[in-house]
């Protein structure tokens, strides 16, 4: 079985993330293990309804990541965010046998649209490893920020 990392950040106006990457273009890879989660195996898949039902979406550390604390923010843009009700997220990683699965719940005051570059507006970021388990000694900091054919970078825009 093919293991699932998902990293997850959003720029809701405030810029959440873990860095960003110096110059041009959206954020690099997340360094810290925060923002990593590991997709919950389901044996059916969710109800497509447009909410998150606690029994197909638990609360599970595992697969769940919250987005809700000034730390959390990308730090040149750290003072602008106002709390939780500014700009947070929960997002719920799960895969089956034929899907990946996001259940993701925004919350944003204010809507940032796209502009130029057009990252710098509203939208999610998400950073998928599709990859086997590493064997072996954990990644250097250079193997680490480094991007391979296993992983994708995808922004989810309103």
């Amino acid at each position: 079985m093919t293991l699932l990392v998902v990293a997850c950040v959003v720029g809701l106006g405030v810029g959440f993330g873990m860095r960003q990457v110096r110059g041009e273009g959206p954020a690099s890879a997340p360094r810290s293990l925060e923002s990593v989660r590991r997709a919950r195996v389901l044996t059916t898949p969710p109800t497509l309804d447009g909410e998150l039902h606690p029994d197909e979406w638990p609360q599970d550390p595992e697969s769940t990541i919250r987005i809700d604390r000034a730390e959390q923010c990308i730090p040149e843009r750290r003072a602008r965010w106002k709390g939780a009700a500014d700009a947070s997220l929960v997002a719920h990683i799960a895969v089956d046998d034929q899907a990946l699965w996001l259940g993701i719940s925004v919350t944003d005051d204010v809507e940032f649209p796209p502009g130029e570059p057009w990252w710098g507006g509203d939208g999610i970021e998400l950073f998928l490893h599709a990859a086997p388990p590493r064997v072996g000694p954990p990644p250097t900091d250079l193997e680490a920020d480094a991007y391979g054919d296993d992983d994708w970078q995808i922004f989810l825009m309103p």
